[in-house]
């Protein structure tokens, strides 16, 4: 009853605050998928050239190399678009367009994570590329418990599907 009492008493006061909050999360969470972005593009730029150097002459033996390579060659331009795009919304002062550019990419990348998971279970027999993904998105991106079970409910989803299919 204290509780429901001071929620209504102090409502007014802490509504005033809510749109200022929810700006600064955005902020930070667009700052953080900047730099996630332009990580992911350094990284995937060295897995590239691994790629061609290293896992070039195991393709033909092992096709989950090459798949490795695919898709390595098709995250590079969404990342670009992405750094693009970031510069341009950053300069905006729309919210609803930073949570789309968010959001958005989280999607793309959790799917990107779940597609080399499924590739790592070919080359390694295990998903911890898939896990470490999982964990790493749970730590960069200040999301509410409810939008972070949708989109890992829909990644997971995604990848036990793909799992039944492919085995």
């Amino acid at each position: 009853m204290f509780i429901k009492r001071n929620n209504i008493f102090f409502s007014y006061y802490l509504k005033s605050y809510k749109h200022e909050f929810n700006d600064t999360i955005t902020n930070i969470n667009l700052k953080r998928s900047q730099i996630l972005a332009t990580v992911l593009f350094l990284v995937n730029a060295l897995l590239l050239v691994l790629d061609l150097l290293i896992y070039k002459p195991m393709r033909s033996v092992i096709p989950a190399y090459s798949y490795l390579y695919y898709l390595h060659l098709i995250v590079m331009p969404f990342l670009i678009v992405f750094l693009g795009l970031g510069i341009f919304i950053k300069k905006q002062n729309n919210p609803v367009c930073k949570k789309v550019f968010i959001y958005s990419l989280i999607f793309i990348t959790m799917l990107w994570c779940g597609f080399m998971g499924i590739n790592s279970m070919y080359i390694t027999g295990g998903i911890s590329a898939y896990i470490i993904c999982m964990f790493s998105f749970a730590t960069c991106f200040l999301i509410s418990p409810l939008k972070t079970f949708f989109i890992y409910l829909v990644s997971l989803v995604f990848f036990i599907i793909w799992i039944n299919i492919e085995c």
